[in-house]
């Protein structure tokens, strides 16, 4: 009796299951290799093709993304997660920053040789500076309005002033500069160079000169500084790792493996967490600052570049720049990559990857 009654109740329960199917009620389904804490993709933006910088506005309403191949910058609204204006523009853009007090987006082109401003208001560009030599990275002094511009074929730093819309001078290095990053209080420009020793070299904003020089990995490609400038933190594209700078002493402290063949990095609002591209093996990689061990990394299955991240954390904008990577055979050269032109090149790369970063902001 007991087991007839047993096998009623089951029957009872797998009829409950089926109601609830048919009624249009389903289970939800846990993602396989995604727990609840880990970063969950969002959405994928379509932008322009080769997208390789990107930057958050300050007050976080809008991303600017720079689409080397398509001459164009896409605007993203962070609300809608889609993009509300597009500025054409010449020459290859590919690194971009935010000028706060002049509410400008600073835009370096390295076929046009040129810095652009962008008024933020009314997305249209406003003035385009010419410089000398091809531009990569562009960093804005938080107080000034004065842009570092480095160039990976000019041993020094351009500073340009936004408001006269000239190069004020060129600050002498010892090689060519692709990395840039400079403090939050803007007392030190860290930059990043191709010389086989003292590699980094940190620049007084005050003096305009190179006050120290030190050594990190090989091939440093890109810097970043914790939001409390504490601590710089150098991707070392050549020796796939990350060089740790206690910035009160302009001194490395330590090293740290990540992925293969990292080219952008950036530490969350929090300070808690490093999120480093790796274009070699096509991930992002999370780095715990407090134990500098990994502690998650993403699949992306393409090529992820510049990084952006909500102000409060709790998103991260990630430019991919071109399909999956064939692995260490990309040579290093310049900012790391060769601007493609030719239909293989416009497949699988004109997204901006969207996630919650959840338990790592």
């Amino acid at each position: 009796m007991k087991k007839i009654k047993l096998r009623i109740g089951l029957i009872m329960i797998m009829f409950s299951l089926a109601g609830c199917v048919s009624t249009g009620v389903q289970l939800k389904k846990i993602p396989v290799n995604q727990p609840p804490g880990d970063p969950q993709l969002v959405k994928k933006i379509r932008v322009g093709y080769n997208p390789v910088g990107c930057v958050m506005t300050s007050e976080g309403k809008y991303v600017y993304v720079a689409n080397s191949v398509s001459n164009s910058i896409s605007k993203i609204d962070t609300a809608t997660l889609k993009v509300v204006s597009t500025i054409q523009m010449n020459g290859s853009p590919v690194w971009v920053a935010i000028c706060k007090p002049a509410k400008k987006v600073c835009v370096t082109a390295r076929e046009g040789r040129s810095l652009s401003l962008i008024d933020q208001s009314g997305n249209y560009l406003s003035a385009v500076i010419d410089l000398p030599h091809v531009p990569e990275k562009v960093v804005v002094h938080p107080t000034q309005k004065l842009a570092y511009v480095g160039s990976g074929e000019a041993s020094y730093i351009m500073v340009v002033d936004l408001e006269r819309k000239r190069i004020l001078k060129n600050i002498i290095t010892t090689s060519e500069c692709i990395g840039l990053a400079i403090t939050p209080d803007g007392k030190f420009l860290y930059v990043s160079t191709r010389a086989d020793r003292y590699n980094l070299q940190i620049i007084s904003t005050a003096e305009q000169a190179v006050v120290n020089r030190t050594n990190v990995g090989s091939a440093p490609s890109a810097i970043a500084m914790d939001p409390q400038g504490e601590y710089a933190y150098v991707a070392n594209h050549g020796s796939d790792d990350v060089t740790v700078i206690h910035v009160p002493e302009h001194h490395p402290v330590l090293t740290f493996s990540v992925g293969q063949g990292p080219v952008d990095l950036a530490v969350t609002p929090s300070g808690k967490y490093l999120y480093v591209s790796c274009q070699l093996d096509n991930s992002i990689v999370i780095v715990d600052t407090k134990t500098n061990q990994v502690v998650h990394r993403i699949d992306m299955g393409v090529v992820p570049w510049g990084i952006a991240f909500a102000p409060d954390g709790s998103r991260v904008f990630v430019a991919n720049y071109k399909g999956k990577s064939a692995g260490r055979s990309t040579s290093f050269s310049g900012p790391q990559m060769t601007l493609g032109t030719g239909a293989g090149d416009r497949i699988n790369n004109n997204m901006v990857f969207v996630f919650n970063t959840n338990k790592y902001h």
